[in-house]
């Protein structure tokens, strides 16, 4: 009896790795039961062609969010958790990178908007042009999200975000209540929350520590520590979304919006180390070499595990469920489903490894060369199997492009890992 005690209060302890894990991952289950419901009302009312411009401008999007913010945010919360920086820089310096880069980053857009509709064909020219006069309030959230990681405060993210998708969700419900729920009604609901969710975040952060303290030298050394990583980010950008693109362009944007629900549902596997990993960040990061080593390698096996075991149940259930929850206009999505789930559960795996090659280690490199070599072997297959086996094609490219990385980034965490358990050095960070 007081073994289960002792149990059940480490899962119920605040600011532990496992009590922040298990109340990340209950607030995670009603996020993303929230997002699929939204995303199946969606599927249905619109049909294949108007899910994939849904799915098309939230791809813009990710693009924009990742490539604009050019590695600032991992920079910024290296030096946060690794250097112990004053949360005033921290904000003071996202707030100002955020305005920055948004601007460029609207001029980028109004430039070359040409391209752009070429690109993200399907999208009216107002929908691209929101996408980046929205830049400034994205970046700032994903920004946000690693401070609250950085003060090990994960679990408030995860309490906006479950407040953001509800207001999506009523919005989502009254538009279909009243049969008004059409591609400009959701991406207008989009832009609003956007907007609604970035306001939020600056002042929770101003109302914890209501000050400005500008440090150019930290902006230059989270941009020099990032930038390394950026080339990993962008690379996980196309590993996880050209195929989108490539489908939109070779088969059409139904195809997109059919082969987005294979996505969608295989990346559920990610709710399973999602809450591990940013309950998890601040101790690898601050830990010894040592220490953070045992940590994640502890980790990942217990992901490893847990994230198998739902991989197969979700390949055993993919047709029924897709017909269940989207229909049989969808049904085709459940084979690239099943490729997709083993390709997803190693990179899952995976991830709390390169947080430790990353954080820990100050090795951001690797991560980013990995991330980069993946990407190039599934842009190359895609290229070759899309014409020929269509969304098939996608899914075969994406799975063994993910097993790949996860080959080659467990051969540099135990080759890191153990170099560090065998040298200590008085140099060391430790």
């Amino acid at each position: 009896m007081s073994t289960l005690k002792r149990v059940f209060k480490e899962y119920l302890t605040r600011g532990t790795i496992k009590g922040d894990t298990f109340r990340i991952a209950f607030l995670q289950v009603f996020i993303l039961g929230i997002s699929l419901l939204i995303n199946v009302i969606v599927a249905r009312t619109l049909g294949p062609e108007g899910k994939g411009t849904v799915d098309i401008f939230r791809l813009l999007n990710s693009f924009i969010a990742e490539f604009g913010l050019f590695g600032f945010g991992t920079g910024l919360l290296y030096y946060q958790v690794n250097r112990a920086t004053p949360l005033r820089e921290i904000n003071t310096s996202s707030i100002i990178f955020s305005l920055i880069s948004g601007i460029l980053t609207i001029a980028i857009g109004l430039i070359f908007f040409p391209y752009w509709k070429s690109v993200f064909s399907g999208l009216h020219y107002w929908a691209i042009i929101s996408a980046f006069i929205l830049s400034p309030f994205a970046y700032y959230i994903i920004l946000w999200n690693n401070i609250a990681m950085g003060m090990n405060q994960a679990l408030l993210f995860y309490k906006i975000t479950l407040v953001f998708n509800s207001v999506t969700m009523a919005g989502i419900l009254v538009f279909w209540a009243f049969n008004l729920l059409t591609i400009v009604a959701i991406i207008e609901l989009s832009i609003f929350i956007t907007i609604a969710n970035s306001i939020g975040a600056f002042v929770m952060l101003f109302r914890k520590d209501f000050h400005f303290h500008f440090n150019l030298q930290l902006m230059k050394n989270s941009l020099s520590y990032g930038g390394i990583y950026y080339l990993g980010a962008l690379a996980n950008v196309v590993n996880f979304r050209i195929d989108q693109l490539l489908i939109n362009h070779y088969s059409g944007i139904a195809s997109v919006g059919i082969y987005a629900v294979s996505v969608r549902l295989a990346e559920l596997l990610f709710f399973l180390d999602a809450a591990v990993n940013a309950a998890a960040l601040y101790k690898i990061g601050a830990s010894s070499f040592e220490d953070g080593y045992r940590v994640a390698r502890r980790i990942f096996r217990l992901q490893l595990a847990v994230s198998g075991i739902a991989g197969i149940v979700m390949m055993f259930m993919a047709y029924p469920l897709i017909l269940l929850l989207y229909g049989r206009q969808y049904a085709g999505a459940a084979f690239p489903l099943v490729v997709l789930v083993p390709g997803v559960v190693l990179w899952s795996a995976a991830k709390i490894l390169s947080v430790y090659l990353t954080y820990n280690r100050g090795k951001v490199r690797l991560p980013a060369l990995f991330a980069v070599l993946g990407a190039f072997i599934n842009i190359c297959l895609n290229l070759w199997l899309i014409p020929i086996l269509g969304i098939v094609g996608a899914s075969l490219a994406s799975l063994f492009s993910y097993v790949c990385v996860f080959m080659i980034t467990i051969i540099a965490f135990r080759r890191e890992g153990l170099s560090s358990i065998r040298v200590n050095t008085p140099g060391d960070k430790k």
